[in-house]
């Protein structure tokens, strides 16, 4: 943020997009929007049918980046959404080993849009592209088994002493589950949850996990845990991650496919 208002000269604004009413006037003064729901790694939800009302009215089109979401727990384009995004690296190829991302349009791609995609790049090479398309072959297995665990784990993480808080979207008591119910089918398998011991618990846990692999990324077919203090958000000073509400005691946890017992087994170790 500060770079774009100090050197490029951008004005920048920052605004809860939790806050409905802030959120969808700051949308209708937008020239376009880029949105992700949930958030990462915090999993905020954002009402999708009614960023795209606010910012239609101003003819600004809504990019939606439903990578964590995937298709099969969230079709943005059922609510109107102009252009969706996901990095294939996560769900959609499901085993960690490409780097890609795609963008597809609602409409057919203009002159203009098909001569900056000739022109720029934006093919995937060959070997990425087999590689997502042999991942999308079982994309609806992998997810059910992600969507499964995610909550499971989710579940059981909130009945822990040791846990102050976990983030999940599908939690029928958290306050966006209107939003949850209205655009979600399932809260996926990526969450995170703040541990009453902070710093030194988090980095205690991290050390003694044995299943679950520290590391970051997510939406593979193992389990990956990470502190986003020390990842994500560590270019924010410590003030600024508080006010973002990335908490020293955070971990972020991307649920991946192993079999349900063996990873309470290693989270009840950890956190012990």
């Amino acid at each position: 943020m500060r770079i774009l208002s100090d050197i490029y000269h951008v004005s920048v604004e920052i605004v809860d997009a939790t806050d409905e009413k802030i959120w969808l006037a700051a949308v209708s003064q937008a020239g376009a929007v880029l949105l992700e729901t949930p958030s990462n790694p915090l999993m905020k939800l954002i009402d999708i049918e009614k960023t795209v009302q606010a910012a239609h009215s101003h003819k600004a089109p809504v990019i939606v980046d439903n990578t964590v979401a995937t298709p099969l727990n969230q079709r943005p384009f059922d609510f109107g959404a102009d252009w969706v995004v996901h990095s294939t690296s996560k769900y959609l190829n499901g085993h960690s080993d490409m780097i890609g991302g795609c963008a597809v349009s609602k409409k057919a791609l203009l002159p203009q849009q098909r001569n900056i995609h000739k022109n720029l790049g934006g093919t995937v090479n060959a070997l990425d592209a087999w590689l997502v398309l042999r991942g999308l072959r079982t994309f609806n297995l992998r997810m059910e088994r992600h969507n499964q665990n995610g909550r499971a784990i989710a579940e059981w993480l909130s009945s822990r002493t040791e846990v102050l808080r976990v983030y999940y979207p599908g939690f029928s008591s958290q306050i966006q589950a209107g939003i949850f119910e209205k655009q979600m089918k399932h809260g996926g398998s990526l969450l995170s949850f703040e541990l009453a011991a902070g710093e030194k618990g988090a980095n205690r846990f991290l050390d003694r996990v044995n299943l679950i692999t520290h590391a970051v990324s997510l939406g593979g077919v193992e389990s990956l845990a990470v502190r986003p203090a020390k990842s994500s958000h560590r270019g924010m000073n410590p003030e600024a991650r508080q006010r973002a509400g990335i908490s020293d005691g955070l971990i972020r946890l991307s649920v991946g496919l192993e079999s349900i017992e063996d990873l309470l087994t290693d989270l009840s170790q950890a956190l012990t």
